[in-house]
């Protein structure tokens, strides 16, 4: 092979010759017909039926707490905060919202539980949080509990996968 060792051009680029291309294609010709052949997203299956129990104890799956620190949110006056367990299908459905990747949020739990968003959930004052964390944790589904609760998600553990492997 001829030419210098490094790869430059030797010659000034306006005396090597263009290189010829075909014409594109008529506007559509190749983009219709491949669209048309495109996989399309599957629409997600209807959510499954899930039934309304009326459940014998109430008191054990549900908590009112008192809040020290009352406020108002949406035109309303809250002064305690009703914590309630999560049937299967809820539990289901908050993990489906979260996003691909990200880790487990405790607070979007809490939301489904209280029916109060998780911002204003992260909004409370700290007396009131801890109040409120401390009444909701009998009340989480127990692999979430574990996941936020666990002795390997303690302060220097090793970081347990926030994700089930499947």
């Amino acid at each position: 092979m001829s030419g210098p060792a490094n790869h430059r051009p030797t010659r000034p680029l306006s005396e090597y010759p263009t290189a010829e291309l075909p014409p594109p294609p008529p506007e559509g010709a190749l983009g219709e017909a491949a669209s048309a052949t495109l996989p399309t997203a599957a629409e997600p299956p209807p959510p499954a039926e899930v039934a309304i129990l009326r459940f014998l104890d109430p008191g054990s799956i549900s908590k009112e707490v008192p809040i020290r620190y009352a406020f108002e949110w949406e035109g309303r006056e809250v002064r305690s905060i009703q914590v309630r367990r999560l049937a299967v299908a809820e539990v289901g459905a908050v993990i489906a919202a979260m996003p691909e990747g990200m880790p487990y949020d405790l607070y979007l739990f809490l939301a489904a539980m209280t029916g109060l968003p998780a911002p204003v959930l992260r909004g409370l004052i700290d007396d009131d949080g801890a109040e409120l964390l401390a009444a909701a944790r009998p009340f989480l589904p127990r692999i979430v509990e574990e996941m936020f609760y666990s002795p390997s998600s303690a302060p220097g553990a090793s970081t347990p996968s926030l994700r089930p492997e499947g």
